[in-house]
Protein backbone atom coordinates (compact mmCIF):
# COMPACT_ATOMS: atom_id res chain seq x y z
CA UNK A 1 0.00 0.00 0.00
CA UNK A 2 2.91 2.75 0.87
CA UNK A 3 4.57 1.39 -2.47
CA UNK A 4 1.71 2.18 -4.40
CA UNK A 5 0.83 5.76 -2.89
CA UNK A 6 4.28 6.35 -3.13
CA UNK A 7 4.39 5.43 -6.82
CA UNK A 8 1.44 7.41 -7.90
CA UNK A 9 2.93 10.65 -6.00
CA UNK A 10 5.83 9.54 -8.17
CA UNK A 11 3.77 10.02 -11.02
CA UNK A 12 2.15 13.06 -10.49
CA UNK A 13 5.98 14.77 -9.79
CA UNK A 14 6.45 13.62 -12.91
CA UNK A 15 3.82 14.74 -14.76
CA UNK A 16 4.19 18.28 -12.95
CA UNK A 17 7.91 18.26 -14.05
CA UNK A 18 7.22 17.90 -17.63
CA UNK A 19 4.82 20.06 -18.19
CA UNK A 20 6.98 22.63 -16.18
CA UNK A 21 9.09 21.61 -19.38
CA UNK A 22 6.79 21.59 -22.18
CA UNK A 23 5.47 25.14 -20.69
CA UNK A 24 9.47 26.48 -20.34
CA UNK A 25 9.84 25.35 -23.45
CA UNK A 26 7.09 26.68 -25.07
CA UNK A 27 7.61 30.18 -23.81
CA UNK A 28 10.96 29.87 -25.01
CA UNK A 29 9.40 29.59 -28.40
CA UNK A 30 7.10 32.39 -28.00
CA UNK A 31 9.81 34.56 -27.10
CA UNK A 32 11.61 33.69 -30.57
CA UNK A 33 8.86 34.50 -32.13
CA UNK A 34 7.90 37.87 -30.34
CA UNK A 35 11.68 38.80 -31.96
CA UNK A 36 12.98 36.64 -34.57
CA UNK A 37 16.18 36.54 -36.14
CA UNK A 38 14.52 36.57 -39.51
CA UNK A 39 13.74 38.32 -42.64
CA UNK A 40 9.80 39.08 -43.58
CA UNK A 41 8.73 39.63 -47.33
CA UNK A 42 5.83 41.64 -48.38
CA UNK A 43 3.16 43.16 -50.55
CA UNK A 44 0.63 45.92 -50.13
CA UNK A 45 -2.60 44.86 -50.86
CA UNK A 46 -4.63 48.65 -50.21
CA UNK A 47 -5.47 48.92 -54.07
CA UNK A 48 -6.70 44.79 -54.22
CA UNK A 49 -9.19 45.70 -51.29
CA UNK A 50 -10.18 49.10 -52.11
CA UNK A 51 -11.03 47.49 -55.89
CA UNK A 52 -13.96 45.64 -54.70
CA UNK A 53 -15.50 48.35 -53.45
CA UNK A 54 -14.85 50.81 -56.29
CA UNK A 55 -12.79 52.87 -54.49
CA UNK A 56 -9.26 52.31 -56.11
CA UNK A 57 -6.50 55.08 -56.84
CA UNK A 58 -4.31 54.11 -59.84
CA UNK A 59 -2.15 57.53 -58.88
CA UNK A 60 1.00 56.23 -57.12
CA UNK A 61 2.39 58.43 -54.46
CA UNK A 62 5.56 58.40 -52.39
CA UNK A 63 4.24 57.10 -49.32
CA UNK A 64 3.25 53.42 -51.27
CA UNK A 65 5.68 50.85 -51.84
CA UNK A 66 3.87 47.96 -53.39
CA UNK A 67 6.96 45.54 -52.12
CA UNK A 68 8.55 45.57 -48.96
CA UNK A 69 11.10 43.39 -46.56
CA UNK A 70 12.55 43.56 -43.36
CA UNK A 71 15.24 41.71 -42.21
CA UNK A 72 15.06 41.56 -38.16
CA UNK A 73 17.60 41.99 -35.56
CA UNK A 74 15.86 41.21 -32.39
CA UNK A 75 13.69 44.04 -31.77
CA UNK A 76 14.39 46.29 -34.38
CA UNK A 77 14.16 45.61 -38.24
CA UNK A 78 15.91 47.39 -41.12
CA UNK A 79 12.99 48.07 -43.35
CA UNK A 80 13.23 48.25 -47.47
CA UNK A 81 10.28 49.10 -49.97
CA UNK A 82 10.39 49.45 -53.63
CA UNK A 83 7.87 50.53 -56.38
CA UNK A 84 7.35 51.70 -60.12
CA UNK A 85 4.95 52.33 -62.53
CA UNK A 86 5.08 52.52 -66.29
CA UNK A 87 2.98 53.81 -68.71
CA UNK A 88 2.75 53.73 -72.66
CA UNK A 89 0.11 54.98 -74.85
CA UNK A 90 0.20 56.15 -79.26
CA UNK A 91 -2.93 57.90 -80.48
CA UNK A 92 -3.58 59.43 -83.49
CA UNK A 93 -6.47 61.86 -82.84
CA UNK A 94 -6.65 63.05 -86.45
CA UNK A 95 -5.48 61.90 -89.66
CA UNK A 96 -2.74 64.27 -89.39
CA UNK A 97 -2.11 64.33 -85.75
CA UNK A 98 -0.12 61.99 -83.58
CA UNK A 99 -0.19 62.13 -79.30
CA UNK A 100 2.75 59.81 -77.68
CA UNK A 101 2.74 59.81 -74.22
CA UNK A 102 5.67 58.05 -72.03
CA UNK A 103 5.78 57.94 -67.96
CA UNK A 104 7.94 55.99 -65.73
CA UNK A 105 8.03 56.46 -61.97
CA UNK A 106 10.42 54.68 -59.28
CA UNK A 107 10.47 55.28 -55.52
CA UNK A 108 12.53 53.69 -52.56
CA UNK A 109 12.95 53.85 -49.21
CA UNK A 110 15.33 52.42 -46.61
CA UNK A 111 15.19 52.51 -42.39
CA UNK A 112 14.95 51.29 -39.39
CA UNK A 113 12.04 50.04 -36.79
CA UNK A 114 12.02 49.30 -33.39
CA UNK A 115 9.29 46.96 -32.47
CA UNK A 116 7.07 46.20 -29.35
CA UNK A 117 4.66 43.40 -29.34
CA UNK A 118 1.74 42.74 -27.26
CA UNK A 119 1.08 39.36 -26.50
CA UNK A 120 1.78 36.78 -29.61
CA UNK A 121 -0.99 38.55 -31.81
CA UNK A 122 -0.68 42.06 -32.42
CA UNK A 123 2.44 44.34 -32.17
CA UNK A 124 3.37 48.03 -32.51
CA UNK A 125 6.50 49.64 -34.07
CA UNK A 126 7.89 53.12 -34.92
CA UNK A 127 11.11 54.24 -36.92
CA UNK A 128 12.25 56.54 -39.69
CA UNK A 129 12.70 56.43 -43.24
CA UNK A 130 14.87 57.61 -45.87
CA UNK A 131 13.17 57.80 -49.28
CA UNK A 132 14.09 59.07 -52.82
CA UNK A 133 11.66 59.19 -56.19
CA UNK A 134 12.07 59.60 -59.54
CA UNK A 135 8.98 60.79 -61.85
CA UNK A 136 10.14 61.20 -65.64
CA UNK A 137 6.87 62.27 -68.26
CA UNK A 138 7.18 62.93 -71.73
CA UNK A 139 4.79 63.71 -74.93
CA UNK A 140 5.24 64.03 -78.17
CA UNK A 141 2.80 65.93 -80.29
CA UNK A 142 3.49 65.28 -84.51
CA UNK A 143 1.51 67.18 -86.91
CA UNK A 144 1.82 69.17 -90.47
CA UNK A 145 2.87 72.16 -88.42
CA UNK A 146 5.78 70.84 -86.40
CA UNK A 147 6.48 67.92 -83.69
CA UNK A 148 6.71 69.55 -80.25
CA UNK A 149 8.27 67.76 -77.52
CA UNK A 150 7.28 67.87 -73.56
CA UNK A 151 9.38 66.75 -70.92
CA UNK A 152 9.12 66.81 -67.38
CA UNK A 153 12.11 64.85 -64.78
CA UNK A 154 11.19 65.23 -61.36
CA UNK A 155 13.52 63.81 -58.27
CA UNK A 156 12.53 64.03 -55.07
CA UNK A 157 14.58 63.08 -51.85
CA UNK A 158 13.64 63.04 -48.40
CA UNK A 159 12.20 61.11 -45.10
CA UNK A 160 10.46 61.22 -42.04
CA UNK A 161 8.89 59.39 -39.11
CA UNK A 162 7.07 55.95 -39.41
CA UNK A 163 4.73 54.25 -37.74
CA UNK A 164 2.59 51.05 -37.76
CA UNK A 165 0.46 48.19 -36.33
CA UNK A 166 1.01 44.14 -36.67
CA UNK A 167 -1.51 41.53 -36.39
CA UNK A 168 0.08 37.89 -36.12
CA UNK A 169 -2.02 34.85 -38.04
CA UNK A 170 0.94 32.56 -37.38
CA UNK A 171 4.64 32.64 -36.64
CA UNK A 172 4.61 33.16 -40.50
CA UNK A 173 2.09 35.14 -42.47
CA UNK A 174 1.00 38.74 -40.43
CA UNK A 175 -0.73 41.82 -41.47
CA UNK A 176 0.77 44.95 -40.96
CA UNK A 177 -0.39 48.13 -41.48
CA UNK A 178 1.63 51.54 -41.06
CA UNK A 179 1.62 55.29 -41.47
CA UNK A 180 4.29 57.95 -42.04
CA UNK A 181 5.03 61.59 -41.72
CA UNK A 182 7.69 62.20 -45.37
CA UNK A 183 9.11 65.62 -45.83
CA UNK A 184 9.79 65.60 -49.65
CA UNK A 185 12.16 68.14 -51.68
CA UNK A 186 11.74 67.94 -55.21
CA UNK A 187 13.28 69.45 -58.09
CA UNK A 188 11.78 69.42 -61.58
CA UNK A 189 13.10 69.95 -64.87
CA UNK A 190 10.55 70.74 -67.82
CA UNK A 191 11.45 71.22 -71.34
CA UNK A 192 9.96 72.32 -74.67
CA UNK A 193 11.54 71.37 -77.81
CA UNK A 194 10.19 72.14 -81.63
CA UNK A 195 11.92 70.28 -84.40
CA UNK A 196 11.20 72.53 -86.72
CA UNK A 197 11.76 75.62 -84.32
CA UNK A 198 14.18 75.32 -82.47
CA UNK A 199 14.53 78.83 -81.54
CA UNK A 200 11.41 78.63 -79.63
CA UNK A 201 12.84 75.79 -76.97
CA UNK A 202 12.75 76.52 -73.79
CA UNK A 203 13.66 74.89 -70.63
CA UNK A 204 12.75 75.66 -66.94
CA UNK A 205 13.52 74.54 -63.02
CA UNK A 206 11.38 74.59 -59.98
CA UNK A 207 11.80 73.38 -57.25
CA UNK A 208 9.46 72.21 -53.56
CA UNK A 209 9.12 71.23 -50.19
CA UNK A 210 5.78 69.05 -49.43
CA UNK A 211 5.32 67.51 -46.34
CA UNK A 212 2.46 64.92 -45.99
CA UNK A 213 1.13 62.64 -42.75
CA UNK A 214 -0.02 59.68 -43.86
CA UNK A 215 -2.24 57.70 -41.65
CA UNK A 216 -1.96 53.77 -41.39
CA UNK A 217 -4.16 53.00 -44.14
CA UNK A 218 -1.55 51.00 -46.49
CA UNK A 219 -2.24 47.35 -45.79
CA UNK A 220 0.90 44.90 -45.89
CA UNK A 221 0.63 41.28 -46.01
CA UNK A 222 4.10 39.67 -44.77
CA UNK A 223 5.87 35.97 -44.84
CA UNK A 224 8.35 35.06 -42.72
CA UNK A 225 11.13 32.92 -43.21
Amino acid sequence: MIFTLMYKKWKIYSLVVLCSLLMTRTLSAQDKFTFPQTSDIGLNITNVLTSFIGNSNSNASIETFPFVAKVNRKKGALRIGVGFNLKNSDETLTDVEQVIFNNFQVRARVGYERKKYLGNRFGFFYGIDLVSSMNNEESTFSNDIDITNLSSNTIGVGGGPVYGFEYYINKYIYLGTEGNFYGIYNIKTEKETFKFSPENNATRQTSEFQANISVPIHLYIMVRF
